[in-house]
């Protein structure tokens, strides 16, 4: 099982927080195993991204979509041209349900944000760069 460990910042504090998501989601799948019979539409993906680099450090907002059933968004990145391209993959800036990250990098990145529903549902990626 894969972990992931983060450092969160919401409402200006940062916050480190070890988890795994791959219980919830195995890797390679757009869904849970649980939600055959359900649901089956991801949420919509984030609106309005916007990447900002302030010497090292990015900051990235959005606006979540409007879906009922969103349960969070993950935010994956790589220091290389290509964005990740399933969310398990790269490096792991932000899981949540805010509308901003930050992270730091000293090297052009290439990200990814997906949105998810309480079923597992996984949406397609926004991707963003910042040089």
């Amino acid at each position: 099982m894969g972990r992931y460990t983060a450092i969160i910042e919401a409402d200006g504090v940062g916050v480190s927080h070890s988890s795994s998501l791959f219980s919830i989601f195995p890797a390679g799948r757009r869904r849970s195993p649980v939600c055959r019979g359900r649901n089956a539409n991801p949420p919509g993906p984030v609106k309005g991204l916007k990447a900002v680099r302030n010497g090292s450090q990015i900051t990235l907002t959005w606006t979540k979509p409007s879906a009922a059933d969103l349960a969070g968004i993950i935010v994956g990145w790589y220091a290389a041209p290509n964005a990740p391209s399933v969310w398990s993959a790269g490096n792991t800036a932000y899981v949540g349900t805010g509308t901003s990250a930050k992270f730091t990098s000293t090297q052009h990145v290439s990200i990814s944000i997906w949105t998810y529903d309480t079923t597992g549902n996984v949406s397609s990626p926004s991707i963003i760069h910042a040089s």
